[in-house]
């Protein structure tokens, strides 16, 4: 049982060049709906994302944070790491009740000689998060910086070929569209 607000003002969803999106959401599970675990988890997402003097150059940010409270099953538990958020470390490395993160990207599509677009680009991030119980009290943050290619198969839909470090940790990530 839960509940989410959503604002969400970008140009493309999967791919924005311009706009902010914001997500709280809490979601609520227990016996009182046929659950085994009673637990809680409040979750935000903000995103925005500025065009740098043309199209196809954008500074894309988020700034997210999952909070979870009381019998949270093992596998409900956050967990930094997979390829859309602290990319560089392995998925299922670090996994507690709460995380709380921020990336930065910038993303350069080229241009032709003909000053049109072209199908490829590159995208620099980095990031940091933490992970815990109680993130109020964290002092082990996860750094994260990383390099990627983009290559675009239909307009504003790009295949994501990222490489990420971390501490003592790396990772490699394929996928279609962007992290965020």
């Amino acid at each position: 049982l839960g509940m989410i607000f959503q604002y969400d003002t970008r140009d493309i969803p999967i791919n924005a060049w311009k706009g902010t999106f914001v997500e709280m959401s809490a979601t609520f599970f227990g016996s009182y709906i046929g659950g085994q675990n009673n637990y809680q988890v409040y979750d935000f997402d903000i995103r925005k994302y500025q065009t740098i003097k043309r199209d196809g150059q954008t500074l894309a940010f988020q700034l997210r944070g999952r909070f979870g409270q009381n019998d949270i099953p093992y596998g409900e538990m956050s967990q930094p790491g997979t390829p859309f958020d602290l990319r560089g470390y392995t998925w299922g490395r670090y996994r507690d009740y709460s995380m709380f993160y921020a990336l930065a990207e910038y993303r350069h599509m080229f241009l032709k000689s003909s000053g049109e677009l072209s199908p490829h680009g590159i995208v620099l991030f980095t990031g940091t998060g933490t992970i815990g119980k109680d993130i109020g009290n964290s002092n082990d943050w996860l750094p994260c910086v990383g390099v990627g290619y983009r290559l675009q198969v239909q307009p504003r839909m790009n295949l994501r070929i990222d490489y990420g470090f971390g501490f003592e940790s790396q990772g490699f990530y394929f996928n279609f569209n962007e992290a965020f």
